[in-house]
């Protein structure tokens, strides 16, 4: 008894799994049936919707914003800058001419800098030949700078007992000696002596007026990319949603 009762439920079994797998393999055919008439009628088929993740923009790296420092110095008027890199006699309180050079604020170290700004119109930054680092630098107005050949036609040069210090007595020909070598070379090439291995910083590295426009271009950019790619995801989710209306209809 217990066998045949056995035998008759694996034949009920197998005779359910046999129309199970017959229904599936009816609705497959179906399905792709419906999926190929769609296609050769132009319909798009059911697109599955899910969420979407936002696509990451790359932000462009642009150059950094100008500090307060250089953008003056940028701003700097011509017909002031256009003396930078002379070699001249400077004039300081209480001392006769000495040779100097009329030096960009650009090379220098950011207090000096400052410095140099704030006398913008007033007086020019100027560096001492042949004197101590702690006396390279000072300020002369235009008043107290002569060009360096007319200073030699008046005989500046000669002008060594002037100095009632011994030091710089003892320093001066050297230093009108060095201006003289210097006075023979292109702007570009004087004042070396102020830097390391006597190389000057680049200026194509420095930072130019239009530095902030174009930072402001880039996020405008950005911004415009972001609203592109909005507009994109809003009508790639409404032809989803279109399609789903027509799959449905279907």
């Amino acid at each position: 008894m217990l066998a045949k009762r056995l035998d008759v439920e694996e034949r009920v079994i197998k005779k359910y799994k046999t129309e199970i797998v017959s229904l599936m393999l009816k609705m497959s055919a179906t399905e792709g049936a419906t999926n190929e008439k769609k296609k050769i009628a132009g319909v798009k088929t059911k697109k599955k919707v899910g969420t979407k993740k936002p696509k990451g923009v790359i932000k462009k790296k642009g150059p950094r914003p100008l500090t307060e420092i250089e953008r003056r110095l940028i701003q700097m008027p011509t017909e002031w800058t256009e003396r930078f890199g002379e070699v001249v006699w400077a004039k300081q309180m209480g001392y006769p001419p000495w040779p100097a050079l009329i030096q960009d604020p650009h090379d220098v170290a950011p207090q000096i800098q400052k410095q140099a700004l704030n006398k913008v119109n007033k007086q020019y930054l100027i560096v001492f030949y042949n004197t101590n680092p702690s006396e390279y630098f000072g300020f002369a107005s235009k008043d107290n700078i002569t060009d360096w050949e007319t200073g030699i036609e008046r005989g500046l040069h000669l002008n060594v007992a002037a100095f009632k210090t011994k030091k710089y007595v003892k320093s001066f020909p050297k230093a009108v000696e060095d201006a003289k070598k210097e006075f023979e070379l292109d702007k570009a090439e004087r004042g070396l002596f102020l830097f390391p291995d006597g190389i000057r910083p680049k200026r194509d590295q420095r930072p130019s007026p239009d530095d902030n426009e174009a930072v402001e271009e880039d996020d405008d950019a950005m911004d415009d990319e972001h609203a592109s790619m909005a507009e994109k995801e809003e009508d790639d989710d409404d032809d989803a949603m279109d399609d789903e209306e027509d799959d449905d209809a279907m």
